[in-house]
């Protein structure tokens, strides 16, 4: 019978420690019985036995209220709205171009002033 997931992570986890801490003749051994337990690939289970992390818990989603389509509300005014098309358009222009990031940055701001010249 082979061992689920959870037990062969747990294995793992539990011969890392040792591993890490053994010598060459001990590692020898802790890689042996590791690949017994859990039927991996002697490569593969060195691999683990170095760098294994175990995964972290993930958070459950939460659901939405609706669970048709969602409707978008919108986060900013008309103008800024206009400003972004425009800045796009120059900050690629900029790049193309080979410009730097403090002169991209220095136009945004222009164009967010309204006194870029076009």
């Amino acid at each position: 019978m082979r061992l689920t997931m959870k037990e062969r992570q747990s294995v793992i986890a539990v011969m890392q420690e040792r591993y890490r801490k053994a010598g060459k003749k001990l590692k020898c051994q802790i890689l042996h019985e590791c690949c017994r337990l859990t039927g991996y690939n002697r490569a593969y289970a060195s691999h683990l036995l170095c760098h294994y992390k175990p995964a972290l818990k993930r958070k459950a989603k939460a659901q939405s209220p609706s669970p048709g389509k969602k409707t978008l509300t919108p986060h900013y005014d008309g103008k800024v709205r206009r400003l972004v098309p425009k800045l796009i358009g120059s900050v690629g222009k900029l790049v193309k171009r080979g410009r730097t990031i403090a002169s991209v940055v220095l136009l945004a701001r222009e164009i967010i002033k309204g006194t870029a010249r076009h």
